[in-house]
């Protein structure tokens, strides 16, 4: 019964999970039969896992049945009685396996099996991890009532990498200091994270440096595609604990590309694969619910203004109450629109201070897309401070470019980037950037403050709806997604375990890297547009055009308005038949 057996390769699996050849794959009547998604690290995660366990365990095995390759493919095949007892299921694929009914709601399991445990607690775990895993399949909701289907084994957040080695080359100051500790550290009262006080920077001598993520003395912020050089003895200074406003990402950009600085020691300043967190961050999406009932429509293209809730309100009826300053809250799509469609109103609770006008959905995207196009370019220009995605297509792409040392200064990647990140490259990590204006050029006092948002990746465990086996799995679930399975994930650095007390022990070391924020970006990350629907075929239609084609918008191939009046009626389309099939 001892002994995990793991079978790598899709061609074997695939002969052992769709039951073909199984022969000599029996599993005990005592033994918890688990599909996985296994790379290196995985795999010794799991051996470790099989092995404690079954020391604290004697009557109880684990068979796990894995492949490095092609998994989702092979799990989509598995078909009732012929089920393992626990699956992997990637955020992005689990709504079409509930949907399918192959895996079964773990809330009332849960109850019975781990009330009182002491080594798991739901409780415990990252929310925004929880909650990509509740799942209404009737109308396809994610509310905190609806069935649980999965626990999080794992989060993959973004973040921003950079080049700090360029950065100083530049000239610019980099320091690490959260905003609530600067007024002390401008008096040279403490250190920075780094053990770093002002002193220690000659150039910082009778500056206060404000709470912004980079700051220039001189004030010449970029607008669109001009820039302004610093001027001679400027101060110029990058704090890796406060996000970049969108003007601050792109003004550091153009210092550190080449076509507008011929001294930077980088080709390119920033790149980002995704729209998500410059959508996000004003209280936009890709697609909006027209009804409040799962009648989807694309909405990237979306101009009408969102709004920032200020104070407690109601807006079509609907109650609002005002979030945090990092997680504030925004109208609905559905209210947002009847604001577009009732001026009086939508002034009558801006004049009370109920609500805030913010950007587009449209104003955010354009931004995001304008980022590697070429100045020369019209709807829109774009600062040219990216690479094509012709030439660095993703942000595994990017996380290569970054090694060599010499190509981007900025990239947005995954946490579990920090393993393949050269060693040859002085790196670090630092916030995403975060829509915000300020009072003036000169000042750190905001005018408006956007969410921090961005997306994460995440890895869930579930048990199968034909299992026999849900009270032994359970107890095998409880030892993964607890504090024994956590606590041994976290030290291998790669993603970060279920629960932030468990990734703070691991993550926050003595070393020089801003670490932390691997934890901070993750309170604030939900999945990405591909865990919307059952599937991503929705997604193609518009993503194709945006980023992949040759002549695609972000590789100036195509205008917005070209693109919007190629790909909106198509997508809108094929959320209807979703919107039919849901629950079928």
């Amino acid at each position: 019964m001892k002994g995990k057996r793991i079978l790598a390769g899709a061609v074997a699996a695939f002969m052992l999970l769709t039951g073909i050849g199984c022969s000599s794959g029996s599993v005990a009547a005592n033994e918890v039969l688990i599909w996985a998604i296994t790379g290196s690290d995985n795999a010794a995660w799991l051996t470790e896992m099989e092995s404690r366990f079954e020391e604290e365990n004697p009557d109880i095995g684990i068979v796990v049945r894995a492949t490095f390759s092609d998994y989702n493919s092979i799990l989509n095949s598995f078909a009732r009685g012929n089920s393992p007892d626990i699956v992997y299921v990637d955020d992005e694929y689990f709504k079409r396996y509930a949907d399918g009914g192959l895996i079964t709601p773990l809330d009332e399991l849960i109850d019975q099996y781990w009330a009182g445990s002491d080594i798991v607690d739901v409780s415990e775990m990252w929310e925004p991890a929880l909650s990509r895993y509740r799942y209404e399949v009737s109308n396809n909701t994610s509310d905190a009532d609806d069935p649980l289907w999965c626990v999080p084994k794992d989060m993959d957040p973004t973040v921003l990498y950079y080049n700090e080695g360029a950065f100083e080359e530049l000239g610019i100051n980099v320091i690490s200091v959260e905003k609530e500790d600067l007024a002390a550290w401008n008096a040279g009262e403490i250190a920075d994270k780094n053990g770093k006080k002002k002193s220690d920077f000659d150039a910082l001598t009778g500056v206060t440096v404000p709470a912004r993520g980079y700051w220039r003395s001189d004030g010449n912020w970029t607008g669109g595609t001009a820039w302004t050089r610093p001027v001679s003895g400027a101060t110029l200074v990058f704090n890796n604990r406060i996000p970049m406003s969108w003007d601050e990402t792109e003004d550091l950009a153009m210092l550190c590309t080449s076509s507008y600085n011929a001294s930077s020691p980088t080709t390119y300043g920033y790149y980002t694969e995704w729209w998500f967190n410059y959508g996000w961050s004003v209280g936009g999406d890709c697609i909006g619910d027209t009804s409040g009932d799962g009648d989807y429509v694309f909405t990237l293209n979306d101009d009408a203004p969102n709004y920032k809730v200020l104070k407690e309100t109601a807006v079509n009826g609907t109650p609002y109450a005002p979030g945090t300053e990092d997680v504030p809250v925004f109208v609905s799509y559905e209210d947002k629109h009847y604001l577009a469609q009732d001026a009086a109103a939508a002034a009558e609770l801006i004049a009370d201070g109920a609500i805030e006008e913010y950007p587009s959905t449209l104003d955010a995207f354009t931004r995001f897309c304008a980022l590697s196009r070429d100045k020369t370019a019209s709807d829109p220009a774009g600062p040219a401070v990216s690479p094509k995605p012709s030439v660095v297509p993703t942000a595994s792409d990017a996380l290569g470019r970054f090694n060599t040392d010499g190509y981007l200064a900025m990239f947005v990647g995954y946490s579990s980037s920090v393993a393949s990140l050269s060693d040859e490259v002085d790196w670090n990590i630092a916030p995403l950037p975060v829509y915000k204006t300020y009072v003036s050029r000169f000042s750190d006092e905001t005018v408006q403050l956007g969410a921090r948002a961005g997306h994460s990746k995440s890895t869930g465990l579930a048990v199968a709806a034909d299992s026999r086996k849900k009270e032994m799995a359970m107890k095998v679930l409880a030892f993964l997604a607890g504090t024994p399975g956590q606590t041994a994930l976290a030290s291998q650095h790669y993603n970060l375990p279920n629960t932030e007390a468990i990734a703070r022990e691991s993550y926050l070391t003595d070393s020089d890297k801003n670490y932390e924020q691997l934890l901070v970006e993750t309170r604030y990350q939900g999945p990405g547009d591909w865990w919307y629907m059952l599937d991503r075929e929705w997604i193609a239609n518009w993503s194709e055009p945006l980023n992949q084609n040759a002549n695609s918008v972000r590789n100036s191939g195509m205008t917005l308005s070209e693109y919007f009046a190629a790909v909106v009626d198509r997508t809108n389309r094929d959320l209807q038949i979703y919107k039919e099939a849901i629950g079928g």
